[in-house]
């Protein structure tokens, strides 16, 4: 891998890495006010009741300290290899043997957990639209860390910084943004997105009802690899703004090296097609700021920063020398972040004609549908073709959201050919009729992610309410994408996964539907 810190920026073996395990798939947020605001007087469960607390003792080791116990393990149980490689961990390197045990060996672990209310405080700055106050785009950071935090979180706080210092120089040339611009500081990140979730469920009817979209900057610089999770309807404005930034250090641009960065982990049968790529944008799951606003109240999000170096992660390594030394020694990936960021609110903010895309929501959903196939088939032997048919009205769904999106971009069209998208023209009648289409493309456009939030929630985690994207049972912070119906297939539960694929599929074509009003 390489040097461990201070000769390099890796992990010491006498480091480990801190973390919540507090079961944010189950919902996030306080543990005992799941749903409803923690405020001063909330209504709390007690500890006991709270779904999302483990009740089993756990602490993190380093890799030095793990190493006696797993090799305490040789020789009991089965070899892990026997079960699959992913069990098998970098100690291998050092000659350990992964076995699963139980061995005969006693250890002592001393737990002590502490249970107590105390208050949180989020820092928010608003930035009033002149043209839309109402509607309002939100970029967030949390700014609590585990130990020093350069990185998770402090490179996200110093880009959000850096980017409230600039639209202040903006505002004193006279720039107003045509829509509120929220910028946000959570607290408690680290707990389970509590400042963050907290905030939304005290603010819910009003994010439903306006919030464009949210931009999630967590650790903005964690390597010189560009990352970026995303609602498929935001992943054009993405691709546009990198295009746009020049990569520190080259000549080319971030969107240029985070497609060369693609090829890399390509297998070679897909080489001759490298031309026809575009960067992987992952489905958003949990684990950061986004969730509340994406999972639960419906409102497209991005998550993005500079990564692949993991090394110090939670870990009081992750310092500003290290940083300085070791990840952006000259900052210019810190720089190129806050022009992404920049840019992308911006737009949001600012354009006439918001540059959301509901076609391409719907062509990734068709990419979703196979992706479920896939894990669908691979629960019961021969079970393929069933899959396929199983699917057939999500399919339906989909081409349905595909043929209305469409009408999306006629609307679009037909907006820039007859009018213009600042609709500046001196007849009242034609300005009325331009600003009501308008209207109704950005709403249709930044409203559709809210269709696919099902009131019921996702089953045993009705916290979470996207049907199409979920954190998964058992995937830590990963994206399952259709979460009720791949958790059904896990469970060889079919005959409620015909009802899942049946709920869902309706939830599509009430997107669908909402995309023809006018």
């Amino acid at each position: 891998m390489g040097e461990v810190y201070p000769n390099g920026p890796w992990r010491p073996e006498s480091s480990f890495q801190r973390g919540s395990v507090s079961l944010i798939q189950v919902y996030p947020g306080d543990p005992l006010t799941p749903g409803h605001p923690s405020t001063k007087d909330a209504r709390r469960l007690d500890p006991k009741d709270a779904k999302s607390l483990t009740c089993i003792p756990s602490l993190p080791l380093s890799y030095r300290d793990a190493e006696p116990l797993l090799r305490a393990l040789v020789g009991y149980g089965r070899n892990a290899s026997e079960i699959s490689e992913s069990w098998v961990g970098g100690l291998a390197l050092r000659g350990v043997e992964y076995w699963t045990g139980p061995s005969a060996l006693s250890v002592n672990l001393l737990n002590h957990v502490e249970y107590k209310t105390t208050s949180i405080q989020n820092v928010i700055g608003r930035i009033p639209g002149s043209e839309e106050p109402e509607r309002a785009v939100i970029i967030g950071n949390h700014r609590d860390a585990w130990c020093a935090g350069a990185s998770d979180p402090s490179s996200g706080s110093a880009v959000l910084l850096e980017l409230a210092r600039s639209f202040g120089e903006l505002m004193k040339l006279g720039w107003r943004p045509r829509r509120t611009i929220i910028l946000a500081s959570w607290d408690a990140e680290e707990y389970g997105m509590v400042g963050s979730t907290e905030w939304v469920e005290d603010n819910i009817d009003w994010i439903r009802a306006d919030v464009v979209a949210y931009v999630n900057v967590d650790a903005a610089v964690m390597g010189s690899e560009f990352d970026a999770s995303a609602s498929p309807i935001l992943k054009d404005l993405l691709f546009e703004v990198t295009k746009r930034v020049d990569f520190p250090g080259s000549n080319e641009t971030v969107y240029d090296a985070w497609l060369r960065q693609s090829w890399r982990e390509l297998t070679s049968d897909r080489g001759s097609h490298r031309k026809h790529l575009t960067p992987p944008v992952r489905s958003l799951g949990s684990g950061s700021d986004y969730t509340p606003f994406m999972a639960h109240a419906g409102v497209s999000s991005l998550s993005l920063g500079f990564g692949g170096g993991l090394g110090a992660y939670h870990s009081n390594y992750d310092s500003f020398k290290r940083m300085a030394t070791f990840l952006d020694s000259d900052f210019e990936l810190h720089r190129a972040m806050v022009r992404i960021c920049g840019l992308v609110v911006i737009h949001l903010a600012d354009d006439a004609v918001l540059k959301l895309s509901p076609v391409s929501y719907a062509r990734a959903l068709a990419g979703y549908i196979r992706e479920l196939e896939e894990q669908v088939a691979g629960y019961t032997a021969g079970l393929n073709g069933a899959a396929k048919k199983r699917l057939h009205r999500l399919r339906a769904a989909q081409r349905q959201l595909l043929t209305n999106a469409h009408l999306v971009e006629q609307s679009k069209h037909r907006l820039r050919s007859v009018y213009g998208e600042d609709c500046q023209m001196a007849g009242r009648r034609r300005r009325m009729n331009c600003r009501k289409l308008r209207k109704s493309i950005n709403d249709r456009a930044s409203r559709l992610e809210r269709h696919f939030i099902d009131p019921d929630g996702l089953p045993g985690r009705e916290w979470y309410r996207h049907a199409l994207f979920g954190p998964g049972r058992w995937l830590g912070y990963d994206a399952q994408v259709f979460p009720a119906l791949a958790e059904a297939a896990e469970d060889r539960k079919w005959r409620l996964f015909r009802q899942y694929e049946k709920r869902t599929a309706e939830i599509i074509y009430e997107a669908a539907w909402f995309l023809r009003e006018v």
